[in-house]
């Protein structure tokens, strides 16, 4: 992460492609907690780990009793401009040259853990993989057939937290997008 905190970026997408690829590499996530003044006018914006969050029992009494991965982590990152201009056309300042700075807590609380805990590393794992499901499903293979065998192909590697209900997910959002082109 050291590498990310040195550099200033063109923009802040490309800030964040460079968080997420670090990140990804020591096995977290980040999420956007703020942006500041709006997210579509952003000038500075504060991730935190994706476990950041603090947990809210939400459970009915009927309902199952399930785990959580938030353990309150402290750790942030603010991007912010570093340089800007002024844009006639626009009659406002364009951003320049964005900067990447720690806030808050300097470390984690919490192990680094493999990518496919994380659910923006699962979405991305299932993004590559889903003309494969889509072939194997339309071809008579079962949704947990699937999966193993997406497993098995990766030697336990990046897509080994693909599970059937993924699949049976993934399934379900190919049948809503064919459906919604037919209009």
């Amino acid at each position: 992460m050291e590498a990310v905190f040195a550099q200033e970026y063109p923009s802040l997408q490309a800030a964040r492609d460079a968080i997420n690829a670090a990140a990804k590499s020591q096995g977290t996530s980040f999420v956007i907690r703020a942006s500041w003044p709006t997210s579509a006018t952003a000038t500075r914006v504060t991730l935190r780990c994706s476990k950041g969050g603090k947990y809210r029992d939400r459970r009915l009494k009927e309902a199952r009793n399930t785990n959580t991965q938030m353990t309150e982590c402290g750790y942030k990152i603010t991007i912010s401009v570093s340089a800007s201009r002024f844009d006639e056309d626009a009659a406002a300042l364009k951003p320049t040259a964005w900067r990447v700075t720690e806030a808050g807590s300097k470390v984690h609380n919490h192990p680094f853990t493999p990518l496919y805990t994380h659910a923006a590393y699962r979405k991305e794992s299932l993004d590559t993989y889903r003309d494969r499901i889509i072939r194997l499903y339309n071809s008579g293979v079962r949704p947990y057939q699937i999966a193993s065998q997406l497993c098995d192909t990766d030697n336990n590697g990046g897509n080994s937290g693909i599970t059937k209900m993924q699949v049976y997910n993934a399934l379900s959002r190919h049948r809503r997008d064919e459906l919604a082109g037919r209009d």
